[in-house]
């Protein structure tokens, strides 16, 4: 039982020495591991927050970027909208004023068309009515001219058959017979007859 005691003692010393060393080997290990665990949790977690701080600032820089490259995008997209709306609305009121141009000028092309027509006919209509009247005039001065040619030509040979009547009746009493009564009396036929032909004369020329 001594034995055993002694034995049971020394075995439980063994086994307290070596609960504690195993014991405090464990806990070495264990602590280097978690120190190992711990360090690189450590780093890893660090590595995270640098990670998501780099990350974090790149997306906020890229967001930033993005921010003002949308805005850049929107004011260019508003500038241009405003530049193609007064480019529309410069071309929109050239076209309403070249329309307007083109609609006057030809208002004014057929106004100044259908004046410069009813000039021309008024000239024409005056030509024609001048001529009509210069043709009526010449050919009244043309048959006037004719009925004076003819009345004058009448008149002529009128009067040289009066006169040479008259000279033939004349030599006829002057060669006639001697006797003064008949002479006489056949001049007093030829110069004091009641209507003579030189009486018709001289009421034409008067």
């Amino acid at each position: 039982m001594l034995f055993c005691g002694v034995t049971l003692y020394v075995v439980l010393w063994c086994q307290v020495i070596c609960c504690l060393v195993v014991s405090r080997y464990m806990l070495f290990v264990v602590s280097l591991y978690m120190l190992f665990c711990g360090v690189t949790l450590n780093v890893v977690l660090w590595c995270h927050v640098i990670c998501c701080f780099v990350v974090s600032r790149y997306m906020l820089f890229c967001g930033v970027t993005i921010y003002v490259v949308l805005w850049c995008h929107f004011i260019c997209c508003f500038v241009v909208s405003l530049y193609m709306l007064f480019c529309g609305v410069t071309i929109y009121v050239a076209l309403w004023c070249h329309y307007i141009c083109c609609f006057v000028v030809s208002l004014y092309m057929l106004f100044c068309g259908v004046t410069l027509y009813a000039v021309l006919w008024c000239q024409f209509i005056c030509y024609f009515v001048v001529s009509f009247y210069m043709l009526f005039c010449g050919v009244t001065l043309y048959v006037v001219l004719w009925c004076r040619f003819i009345c004058c030509f009448v008149v002529s040979l009128y009067m040289f058959f009066v006169f040479l009547f008259f000279s033939v009746r004349l030599l006829s009493v002057l060669r006639g017979h001697s006797a003064t009564t008949a002479n006489d009396l056949r001049l007093r036929r030829i110069f004091y007859s009641r209507f003579y032909s030189l009486h018709l004369f001289s009421f034409f020329n008067s």
